[in-house]
């Protein structure tokens, strides 16, 4: 269970008070936190805010720890509420934000002074799940009506130990997924005067989005490997370096990169990506003169929930700093090129500035900085249960398969359709419904077998006679209308296309006779086809007649 400690040295944070006396007052840049009421009728209050791009979206949160110094003052009931407009480094008393009058957490101090934690897990487990926008919070004295304060240090504090932080422990569901997942990296090349070079696949199933990063000493053309596709190209002081993304197959064959003319000096790699839908947007920047502050566009969108993934070309050798609550996940360096990636979770977040995506390498150097917005794949696949029919059936003329069962989705509002086919022939549905998110869909549909085919009513849904003999299929599945698709539940079954006529009554010993014997009898025909009776005696023909179904026959 990975576990998070988000400060200032790596999120995004915001720490400051307001105060009654001071309605204009800022007090970002104060080094204490005062939380109650004191002097003549001064109420002061606290807010905080961290930015979750270190924390995956829609995760399980364990555990939540908001942890604060009390400085001095007395032992005081403070309440936390959920903030309901964003904090900003301008908040004054009197532009104070919108807040939840009922608290979603609370705790309390003693007249000791020192660290102390909180439980906000509830808190935290809101903001990964969408339920409610990670707006910051307002600590508040529970009473304000009676003079008392606790003060706490604040991220301006000279002093570097316990300054506010949050801890979080959380996990990644095992299913479900609703979150792009960072898998890892190929292995480095570093290769010199060469005119292509073959790269080593990332860590990657069917389905997953890889990228591959180039770099090379000179601007000659560098060609899209077979099935990838160009993303972006750019002339980097006097090199070139190019991204190109795929998503991968279930078995997938290494790139070869070539350049169009000429060798160069080369430093390639691939990463890779699991639960993407789609790029939904990518923005860049070039140093047009060597510096040391890459700081692609910013960009919006119009999705939650997704991933920035911050990639750098740099043609020099430097440490790179991603920015805040970036995720370092890659940073190799050959001696001349460097290739860098890092990751932010935006959750509720549509957009970064290009301040917010702005960071340092060390020295001056030319470099590309890339952002790419990977969308997740959100939607939970639909369950299905199929109770009828059992599994090995035969069918004779007239014989029914009936198709019944459940379907689930827990999606709210997704759009549920259950379908069939028999063998290869054509999709049929069943039945649809709105899932709630957790009622079950039924549905029923029955089959009939007739003329060697299967019919919906009037409808031959096989496309085809159905041999004797062999195993057929029937498939079953859910699909739901944002392309999720469960697996398909089968059947096997076999059919018979002619049973023999049927003669009534039974074998018997008529003893010693004296007389000609007399017996009746009747036939039927399962399938109803035109037959003939051959009555013998002793394998001797006495007659052979057409017959007809249940009609009473005498043979003498």
């Amino acid at each position: 269970m990975p576990q998070v400690t988000l400060g200032k040295s790596n999120s995004v944070m915001i720490d400051t008070m307001i105060q009654s006396s001071a309605p204009d007052g800022n007090y970002q840049g104060s080094t204490t936190m005062i939380v109650g009421k004191y002097g003549v009728g001064v109420i002061s209050r606290a807010l905080l805010y961290f930015d979750l791009g270190l924390i995956p979206n829609d995760v399980i949160i364990n555990a939540a720890q908001l942890n604060l110094y009390k400085e001095s003052g007395s032992a005081i009931n403070i309440n936390i509420h959920h903030l309901t407009e964003k904090l900003d480094t301008s908040t004054t008393w009197n532009s104070q934000k919108s807040f939840e009058a009922t608290p979603v957490a609370s705790f309390s101090t003693s007249e000791t002074n020192g660290a102390l934690s909180v439980d906000i897990k509830d808190v935290v487990q809101s903001w990964v799940n969408g339920s409610k926008a990670n707006n910051g919070i307002l600590l508040k004295a529970a009473d304000e009506a009676t003079t008392a304060t606790s003060s706490f240090r604040s991220n301006e504090s000279s002093i570097q130990s316990n300054l506010p932080t949050l801890t979080i422990d959380y996990t990644i569901p095992s299913t479900g997924k609703k979150q792009v997942e960072y898998l890892g990296n190929g292995i480095a090349h570093m290769n010199t005067n060469v005119s292509s070079l073959l790269v080593s696949l990332p860590p990657y199933q069917e389905g997953d989005l890889m990228l591959l990063q180039v770099i090379i000493s000179n601007q000659n053309q560098i060609n899209a490997p077979s099935g990838w596709t160009l993303e972006y190209q750019d002339n980097v002081g006097g090199g070139r370096t190019a991204i190109f993304s795929k998503i991968a197959r279930a078995s997938e064959t290494p790139p070869t990169v070539t350049l169009a003319t000429g060798t160069a000096n080369w430093h390639a790699g691939t990463y890779s990506f699991r639960n993407v839908k789609s790029i939904l947007t990518k923005t860049k920047s070039v140093a047009a003169s060597p510096n040391g502050n890459p700081s692609p566009t910013g960009f919006s969108v119009a999705k939650t929930d997704t991933l920035a993934v911050l990639i750098d070309s740099v043609f020099g050798a430097p440490g790179t700093t991603p920015p805040l609550s970036f995720d370092e996940k890659y940073d190799a360096a050959n001696g001349y090129y460097t290739r860098f990636l890092a990751t932010r979770y935006l959750h509720d977040q549509t957009g970064l500035t290009s301040s917010d995506l702005s960071h340092l390498i060390g020295g001056t150097h030319y470099w590309a900085s890339y952002v790419f917005v990977l969308e997740p794949i959100t939607n939970n696949t639909p369950s299905i249960t199929l109770t009828s029919p059992t599994d090995n059936q035969t069918l004779s003329e007239g014989n029914a398969l009936p198709i019944q069962g459940t379907a689930g989705d827990t999606d709210n509002g997704n759009v549920v359709t259950v379908k069939y086919k028999i063998n290869n022939g054509p999709t049929r549905a069943i039945a649809s419904g709105v899932s709630d998110g957790s009622s079950p869909i039924s549905f029923a549909r029955t089959l009939m077998y007739s003329n060697k085919r299967l019919w919906d009513g009037s409808t031959d849904v096989a496309g085809a006679d159905l041999a004797e003999g062999v195993d057929h299929t029937l498939a079953v599945w859910a699909e739901d209308d944002q392309g999720g698709k469960s697996a398909e539940v089968t059947r096997k079954f076999r059919v018979i296309w002619n049973r023999p006529p049927v003669i009534s009554g039974a074998n018997e010993d008529l003893g010693t006779i004296m007389v000609p014997p007399s017996k009746t009898y009747t036939v039927t025909e399962p399938e109803g086809n035109p037959f003939s009776i051959t009555e013998k005696i002793n394998g001797n023909v006495i007659r052979s007649f057409e017959g007809v179904a249940g009609r009473e026959e005498t043979v003498t």
